[in-house]
């Protein structure tokens, strides 16, 4: 994950952001709901039609964490097998090319939607974040205090989850369906 602290300076570069009533080319019906399909298209058309710099930096470490996790999935399929092998430096350079574009995609969106929070003064209430932790508590079968042991007493990372959700939902919301 991103710092926070990390993107606050590229964030100014985009105040000219354009987020709200983004047209989008969608075939088929239009999705009712939460639908990741949608979204996915439409924070990829947000970042695609947005141009600005991303710094290095965060592009780097984005691709270690996409390549970490495709070792991850790597080793999952193949440990039932026993053959795991990890990623060896002539196939990462093959799947480099591929992963800094993904990375670049990825940062820039999370760019995006920092901003949004940022110039929406999105927040989210105590009794938002208390009601997502009861319903994470009932969804995991576990105690809300369990939760809040494993998040920090702050809830911090659940903050920022539904922080971001909020900004999506913002960006959802205001989206302009185009049919071709």
């Amino acid at each position: 994950m991103i710092q926070n602290n990390i993107m606050k300076g590229p964030l100014i570069m985009l105040q000219n952001l354009q987020y709200k009533h983004l047209p989008i080319t969608w075939h088929g019906s239009i999705p009712s709901g939460k639908n990741i399909n949608f979204e996915t298209t439409v924070l990829q058309s947000l970042a695609a039609n947005n141009d600005f710099p991303i710094p290095e930096t965060l592009i780097e470490q984005e691709m270690d964490e996409l390549y970490m996790e495709l070792d991850q999935q790597r080793h999952n399929q193949l440990f039932g097998c026993g053959d795991y092998k990890p990623f060896l430096p002539d196939e990462t350079a093959k799947q480099d090319k591929k992963i800094r574009i993904q990375a670049h995609i990825n940062v820039k969106i999370r760019m995006v939607l920092q901003y949004i929070i940022e110039a929406e003064h999105l927040t989210i209430s105590s009794e938002e974040l208390e009601q997502e932790v009861k319903a994470m508590a009932k969804r995991q079968n576990v105690s809300i205090s369990e939760i809040k042991d494993f998040m920090g007493s702050n809830l911090e990372p659940l903050k920022r989850e539904l922080l971001t959700e909020k900004a999506i939902r913002l960006i959802m919301d205001s989206v302009v369906i185009q049919n071709e």
